[in-house]
């Protein structure tokens, strides 16, 4: 049973009837904590963006609720792709008393470096193959990129991050689309 973050517990109050919100908090600390798919290792800092993403859905309504956290126990990413960005909702239902977390900070530097690390990729291999050079140095690049990623997946405490799979992927097709961008344009040099 994991407590709820202070975010948590303040959207817990805009969104229910005073009688109702002991029995959400009981659903949101048992039924949707670290015994969700994927979150055995979170804290409630770590869970806030699952419940944000199920207390949306349920849009104040209880019964809702309980099938909003019945969608999470089986596959909490069908509550990420019907809820849409907690971060939005978050700052929509809180406004000016949304508290900042470390965890949150980290998530969303983390995902500028991974955006920076894709375009330095694409870029990188685009250079590099232009000037017909070794891939050597676009390697070291995709390493460093790589550790930052692992050091920011490390902080939030959620490895194997569940998007290590689609970063891989998203450095690998902006590395190839540089190398053959850049053959398209040496053919016509």
């Amino acid at each position: 049973m994991l407590p709820l973050s202070p975010n948590a517990a303040k959207a817990v109050e805009k969104l229910f009837f005073a009688e109702q919100r002991q029995e959400v908090v009981r659903l949101l600390t048992e039924k949707c904590a670290d015994n969700l798919p994927n979150c055995k290792d979170q804290d409630e800092y770590g869970l806030e963006d699952r419940r944000f993403q199920v207390l949306k859905l349920s849009g104040g309504n209880i019964d809702k609720l309980h099938d909003a956290i019945r969608m999470a126990n089986e596959d909490w990413r069908d509550v990420m792709l019907a809820a849409g960005s907690a971060t939005a909702y978050k700052r929509k239902l809180l406004g000016e008393g949304l508290e900042r977390n470390a965890k949150s900070d980290a998530a969303l530097r983390s995902g500028r470096w991974n955006t920076f690390g894709a375009i330095a990729a694409c870029l990188s291999s685009l250079g590099l193959q232009l000037l017909n050079l070794s891939a050597i140095p676009f390697w070291g690049l995709v390493l460093v990129v790589a550790v930052i990623y692992i050091a920011g997946s490390h902080i939030l405490k959620s490895w194997p991050h569940p998007l290590t799979l689609i970063a891989i992927t998203y450095f690998g097709i902006s590395s190839t689309a540089g190398y053959f961008v850049a053959r398209v344009i040496r053919m016509f040099l």
